[in-house]
């Protein structure tokens, strides 16, 4: 579907941000996982953990505001 504004544009980044973003390459870099997915520093993982959920927690908030802003024939519109 074509984007219909910037409002709607905005939605389906942010959609894509939350739903096909693979979160595995963040918790190798800064969250000491190793190979074997073994946290190897707990304090850096619980960081990096709870840095993500805040992230998407204000993602999805952010989704919410834009729905009211989609076309009437999007499969998300809120009436």
């Amino acid at each position: 579907m074509r984007a219909k504004s910037q409002k709607h544009a905005e939605y389906e980044i942010v959609g894509a941000m939350l739903y096909q973003f693979t979160y595995g390459p963040v918790f190798k870099e800064l969250g000491g996982v190793t190979r074997d997915g073994i946290a190897d520093d707990p304090v850096a993982y619980n960081r990096v953990t709870k840095a993500c959920k805040k992230l998407k927690d204000e993602l999805v908030r952010k989704q919410k505001k834009l729905q009211k802003y989609l076309p009437e024939d999007h499969v998300d519109y809120d009436t």
